[in-house]
């Protein structure tokens, strides 16, 4: 009786062997190497931490102004120009947008388009002066002309002046304001002459 049972284990063994020897490649891509090894994630310092010294047991979050794009960095990289990084445990930095710009390294937010320039693509590093005839109000992508009743005489406009009493600006993008002839009126912000009836 034992010496059957012995047999029979032998037997078994030889088949399950022969088995897994033939067929051990799919055998192994079957396995979840996860189950297999359930701690392996917590030897890595994850994306989004650091860990000085390779201490896997002191993973810090990556700080304000910064970013941790990969596993097991010793130390945070500082955010570029042209981009932001505005809250911790940062894995890529965010694109400046349109309408703002980023100057510095480690910004944690754009400052937005100046009154006077404008900011027309994302991660832009400066800023671009608005031309004489145009005006950018604050946080501007692109020049507006100035309109009829105003004139922009010159660069870095952020608002458009009103044509002043006894000149008129009948229109868009000018620079200088027209002087009212003799016998005609010609109120703030007037885009034409008007007969003085008083003289008539």
């Amino acid at each position: 009786m034992i010496l059957r049972f012995i047999l029979l284990f032998l037997c078994s063994s030889l088949i399950i062997g022969f088995y897994y020897y033939h067929n051990r490649e799919k055998i192994v891509d079957k396995v979840d190497k996860q189950s297999l090894f359930p701690l392996v994630d917590e030897l890595y310092c994850a994306k989004g931490f650091y860990c000085p010294d390779n201490n896997y047991d002191n993973q810090l979050k990556c700080p304000l102004g910064h970013y941790c794009p990969e596993k097991n960095m010793l130390k945070p990289i500082e955010c570029p120009i042209t981009k932001y990084c505005p809250e911790e445990g940062l894995v890529i930095p965010v694109d400046c947008p349109i309408g703002h710009f980023c100057p510095d390294w480690r910004m944690i937010e754009p400052y937005e388009c100046e009154k006077g320039y404008y900011c027309s693509k994302k991660n832009m590093r400066t800023v671009t002066a608005c031309l004489i005839g145009m005006y950018c109000p604050k946080g501007s992508i692109r020049p507006l002309v100035c309109p009829k009743g105003n004139y922009c005489p010159r660069n870095f406009m952020g608002i458009p002046v009103k044509c002043p009493k006894g000149f008129y600006c009948p229109n868009t993008g000018m620079t200088i304001p027209i002087k009212c002839l003799q016998g005609y009126i010609c109120e703030i912000g007037s885009t034409e002459m008007r007969m003085n009836k008083s003289d008539l």
